[in-house]
């Protein structure tokens, strides 16, 4: 794997956390600690990033099964 270093932009829009979410997670010690990569300028590596994302257990949000939905919920025609 390519070692890339990861702005809170692509992070952000990579997970679907908000940089806040991040920030909190960050601080929290859930989420990789970002690296200061001059005066002005952090990222984080593409690595740790993943290693992070694979360790967090998976959802037990299952989705609804067809036969649960409603008849309302559910659209057959393709029609405008």
């Amino acid at each position: 794997m390519t070692l890339k270093v990861l702005s809170i932009k692509q992070i952000s829009e990579a997970t679907g956390l908000s940089p806040v979410t991040i920030w909190r997670k960050e601080k929290a010690g859930e989420f990789p600690v970002r690296r200061q990569l001059g005066s002005r300028r952090v990222g984080w590596l593409n690595r740790e990033i993943d290693e992070c994302l694979e360790a967090t257990p998976k959802s037990k949000i299952t989705s609804p099964k067809h036969s649960q939905l409603k008849n309302q919920d559910i659209i057959l025609s393709d029609q405008p």
